[in-house]
């Protein structure tokens, strides 16, 4: 009785560790090399570093990528850029970091459950029968609960994109919320995105959230925190905000400046009006 209950505290400290930020993320040399082909020095560092700030601390205020940047001239800032993406709200991201950090959350939640027990597979007396649930038994009860995602997603969020294909990505993203929060939450998440004006495209860019990217582990938490629900002062279409006006002047808008006027104090939570229509 002594060793099982070591055992039980033992399992539990491992997996409350573990839950935590992980310290690592899987680096393929070779995708490095040969995506960096043609660089200098200094500019494979500022990559690298980069990648690290975003792997620290999640996507990337265009401050955040200036102070690594530094007085890079503006052809290699560019050529350093066009490795990220740009999100909804002008930040910036590796798409390839973010899926391999998803990944690795993945395999670090498969092994803690394994630790736990919760992979392992009863018969029907109730004994354990091997140490971990047949590949085939898991695959099964992994599709049928992807679908019923799916499924909840299309129910709740009827005016966003369909799902048509589930690919690796998008599974690891279910199966690291579902192990992170549990279908309940993912259910009123997608509830919240599909009652949200400004993810069922009602912005100044007509842009819409989809499966994918509510699923994402930053998106995930925001929507759950309740910063897309509806408010009495949502925007008009003619404003923007101070974040949306230097994103539209970042990507080659560059008389934003002349177009819009600013109408509410303050800098970067100010809003900003067409001077005219």
């Amino acid at each position: 009785m002594r060793n099982i209950s070591r055992m039980s505290r033992d399992q539990g400290a491992f997996y409350r560790n573990n839950m935590s930020k992980d310290p690592a993320f899987l680096f393929y040399p070779n995708d490095y090399i040969g995506g960096t082909m043609g660089m200098t020095f200094e500019e494979k560092g500022a990559y690298i570093d980069l990648l690290m700030l975003q792997f620290n601390r999640g996507h990337m205020t265009s401050r955040m990528v200036g102070q690594v940047l530094g007085q890079l001239e503006a052809e290699t800032r560019g050529l350093i850029l066009t490795k990220f993406l740009v999100d909804e709200e002008g930040c910036y991201y590796n798409e390839r970091l973010e899926i391999e950090i998803e990944k690795r959350k993945n395999y670090i939640i498969s092994r803690n459950n394994n630790l736990l027990g919760k992979n392992q597979h009863k018969n029907k007396g109730g004994h354990t029968g091997g140490h971990m649930t047949s590949h085939t038994e898991n695959e099964n009860e992994n599709e049928n609960r992807d679908k019923n995602v799916v499924e909840i997603y299309h129910s709740l969020c009827p005016k966003l994109n369909k799902v048509v294909v589930l690919n690796d990505l998008r599974k690891g993203f279910i199966n690291a919320r579902v192990a992170e929060f549990g279908l309940e939450k993912i259910t009123s998440v997608f509830r919240l995105a599909g009652e949200s004006d400004f993810l069922n495209g009602k912005n100044d860019k007509a842009w819409k959230a989809d499966f994918e990217w509510i699923l994402r582990p930053t998106n995930f938490i925001k929507i759950m925190e309740g910063k897309y629900n509806n408010t009495n002062n949502t925007p008009k279409l003619d404003q923007i905000s101070y974040k949306e006006l230097i994103y539209r002047f970042n990507q080659g808008e560059t008389d934003m400046w002349d177009k819009y006027e600013q109408i509410t104090p303050g800098d970067k939570r100010s809003m900003w009006k067409l001077k005219y229509k």
